[in-house]
């Protein structure tokens, strides 16, 4: 089955039906996606560091453009030495596909409290603003959630955009930090948004933030590829009204165990730290779910002004299982003063509690994978202990991400090493993804779309320096090559499948001794009858194939007993399914199959 948690895709069945949700590790857990927020008044008035209101007429500003605001893809005109060799503001005067047509200003009459908001107008390309670096410090390891009231109207294809992050000292953006909405319309009715700048990092000195209006763009999952009609707005806008910056406390929750799985005798203990430079007094209130969601245990703590900023809990548990530890950080006063407490942080842990011993022995353990494909570089180190400590057999990681160049390839693949070396000297089975594909490359041949079975069609000229260093720093151990993206196979439509697999095979072949070819593929789609016992299938199991009726769609791939088949199962998020029905789920899927794949 495939989960993605915290960046992870995890595929576990049968024995390790509950470990599926284990990856939500604490300790990395990164700052949330936008959220629509009820009432900027769930923060105490001294947590808002600064509020655009865009009311500057009683300061004099009678400009076109908000203070500290500017367009993208145009210069400043400020005349200013220091203002342009920042190369945050160099990266966004020289950005391409903003014309300086488009309207990017004040605007009066769609305001939606006083008078005046940020306004961009489309009139073909892409309209934008940014704020200048040095406009809003950041204090590092301080958490900060960004507000904003906006409304987009007359916007059938184009898309409005909002992205926050922070900046360095040298006025560069700290991209692990991004934080971005995604691409939103309103249809012409004010929302809320709310986005969250997780603390945890150090290089932090200014909070940068961006607001789009973005032109459809080529999907580039799309069939079509580069055949795809675009469709280009000369109409519609967004407004952006009373953006604020809060400064939240910034807090952690984790367990003694790296990726939160612990092993009788060893019991789950949950540390809890809070850091906050308010002064204010907050309570911490920590609870704990079995995968029920029932209630198991909670505890209260106040931290901070004079009380201890961190302490830790052993939640009494009923048994070995999956459970969810929530921790709220409240405020315990209210502006007015009454004793009342106001929610200002959240975050999440699960942990996986199993018994001592390993219960699958290893034909079990060689039937389940972890797949770390296309993940965070600050979660790859992670994975060795994963697949030790829940006893998996089998692992998918991806050599490439997408900033690799032909100048940090290198660098990339001293570091894949050293995640190799423990998987390797255990004996687990290695395979090799070949996606994502570098952004770079992509951009090089000119393929937006591009997959890696489609690769060894372009100029080899200039995908084999992105090739060959992978291939032969690793292919002495490991002989597993994935072609593509499982959650979006695109292979099975090639006109002439066996004549590309025929050009790979041979690309391969001459740098890698015995390589095995793995086509990602979908389990609605029978298999390939031409490209020989060497090529395995990773097969997408979707949303609407339920375990009831999974034998029907499996009953062609059941016959290929000689071909490796790799099943990923998607599974429904948690807004849409409960816990235990995800769990039931899967379990009757497992047995629908039997013991007839090679992977699950």
């Amino acid at each position: 089955m495939t989960v993605q948690l915290s960046g992870l895709w995890l595929r576990l069945v049968m024995g390790l039906c509950l470990a599926w949700s284990l990856l939500l590790s604490c300790a990395h857990l990164k700052a949330q996606p936008a959220t629509f927020y009820k009432d900027e008044r769930q923060y105490a008035h001294q947590r808002l560091i600064h509020k655009f209101d865009f009311e500057e007429a009683r300061f004099g500003n009678f400009e076109d453009m908000p203070g500290y605001w500017h367009r993208i893809g145009a210069p400043s005109n400020l005349g200013m030495p220091h203002f342009d060799q920042q190369p945050l503001h160099q990266q966004m005067t020289t950005l391409e596909g903003y014309p300086a047509y488009t309207q990017v200003r004040f605007n009066m009459p769609q305001n939606d409290k006083g008078d005046h908001n940020l306004y961009l107008g489309l009139n073909g390309g892409n309209a934008g603003a940014y704020l200048e670096v040095g406009a809003i410090p950041a204090v590092p390891n301080s958490d900060y959630r960004i507000t904003a009231r906006v409304k987009t109207a007359r916007l059938e294809h184009a898309s409005a955009k909002f992205t926050v992050y922070f900046i360095d000292g040298k006025g560069r953006i700290v991209e692990d930090s991004v934080v971005s909405t995604g691409l939103f319309k309103s249809n012409d009715k004010w929302m809320d948004l709310s986005m969250k700048l997780n603390g945890d990092f150090s290089p932090a000195a200014w909070i940068g933030m961006q607001v789009e209006l973005l032109q459809e763009r080529r999907d580039s999952n799309s069939l079509l590829g580069d055949k795809q009609v675009i469709f280009n707005e000369v109409d519609g806008g967004v407004w952006i009204d009373d953006i604020a910056i809060w400064q939240l406390p910034n807090i952690s929750l984790s367990t003694q165990s790296n990726v939160n799985i612990l092993r009788d005798p060893e019991k789950p203990n949950l540390t809890v730290k809070v850091r906050d430079l308010s002064g204010r007094r907050l309570v911490s209130t920590l609870s704990v779910y079995d995968y029920r969601r029932n209630l198991l245990d909670t505890r209260s703590q106040e931290v901070g002004a004079g009380s201890p900023n961190a302490w830790t809990h052993e939640p009494s548990l009923p048994g070995f299982g999956w459970y969810l530890a929530d921790l709220i950080v409240s405020e315990t006063k209210d502006i007015d003063g009454s004793d009342i407490q106001q929610p200002v942080a959240r975050t999440l842990c699960g942990f996986l509690w199993l018994p001592a011993d390993k219960p699958a022995h290893l034909g079990d353990a060689r039937r389940f994978s972890l797949r770390a494909v296309d993940v965070p570089d600050i979660e790859l180190p992670m994975v060795p202990d994963l697949v030790q400590e829940a006893g998996i057999y089998g692992v998918t990681i991806s050599p490439w991400r997408r900033d690799t160049s032909t100048k940090n390839i290198e660098f990339q693949q001293n570091q894949l090493d050293d995640l190799l070396h423990p998987l390797i000297a255990e004996n687990r089975d290695v395979i090799f993804s070949l996606h994502p594909i570098p952004d770079l490359l992509k951009s090089e041949l000119q393929q937006s779309s591009l997959q890696a079975h489609m690769l060894f069609d372009q100029d080899v000229n200039i995908w084999s320096a992105y090739f060959k260093p992978v291939i032969l720093r690793h292919s002495q151990r490991v002989r597993q090559w994935e072609l593509g993206s499982v959650l979006n196979p695109t292979a099975m439509f090639h006109k002439d499948l066996p004549g590309l697999m025929g050009r790979v095979r041979y690309q391969f072949q001459t740098l890698a001794p015995n390589p095995r070819l793995i086509l990602p593929w979908n389990i609605l789609e029978p298999p390939h009858e031409y490209l020989g016992k060497d090529v395995g299938y990773v097969l997408k199991v979707p949303l609407g194939v339920h375990s009831e009726n999974l034998d029907a769609f499996w009953a062609d791939w059941a016959k290929q007993t000689d071909v490796h088949r790799t099943l990923m199962f998607q599974v429904p998020p948690a807004d849409e399914i409960s816990q235990q029905d995800r769990v039931t789920d899967l379990r009757c899927a497992c047995f629908a199959v039997g013991r007839s794949p090679n992977r699950a």
